[in-house]
């Protein structure tokens, strides 16, 4: 996204942004590639925000959202993930 944005102000050309762009789309194939997946409860404020992931875990906290959307929303497929998710952000 930072890339694109310094390609649309005209700070980096075409050909600057096209190298610089495969370049990390490689580094970032590869990172994931190496990666055993990760750990849930650090990604998943990351991935989605912290507010964002917060909100709907208070959602669901207050009966407000189910369960299985707040999952499906932050990605923990099991509801004891979801839990321990809410503690981890400090929603429970």
């Amino acid at each position: 996204m930072v890339l694109h944005s310094l390609f649309n102000a005209d700070v980096l050309g075409w050909n600057v942004f096209r190298a610089a762009y495969v370049d990390e789309r490689n580094r970032v194939r590869e990172l994931a590639a190496s990666s055993d997946g990760g750990n849930l409860y650090n990604m998943a404020p990351v991935r989605a925000s912290k507010r964002f992931t917060r909100a709907i875990l208070a959602d669901v906290h207050e009966g407000r959202n189910s369960q299985g959307e707040a999952s499906r929303l932050v990605g923990a497929r099991k509801s004891a993930t979801l839990e321990q998710l809410a503690e981890h952000v400090g929603v429970a």
